[in-house]
């Protein structure tokens, strides 16, 4: 038999993701931007484990598309398949 691959729930990615967000405010405004590389990848889960999260963003995008195409090269990095394909990158 074949093993299933390690999948993360949607609720324990919001829970990860969030946690992440919020060690990484406080670290934010520290003299180094340390919190950076906790909350984009915090936002990461949050965005790909909630539907409503995930709506907001949407309508986000549409005001930022300068910024959008940042994230979206971030997220091909960090999230390959755009969390869509289970399998992993195509």
């Amino acid at each position: 038999m074949a093993d299933k691959p390690a999948t993360i729930t949607p609720r324990l990615r919001c829970l990860l993701g969030w946690t992440l967000i919020l060690v990484g405010l406080p670290l934010y405004v520290l003299p180094l931007p340390l919190g950076v590389p906790l909350i984009v990848p915090g936002v990461l889960l949050v965005i790909s484990g909630s539907a409503g999260m995930r709506r907001r963003f949407v309508s986000i995008k549409r005001f930022f598309p300068g910024a959008y195409e940042k994230f979206k090269l971030i997220r091909k990095r960090f999230l390959p398949g755009n969390g869509r394909n289970r399998n992993g990158p195509r």
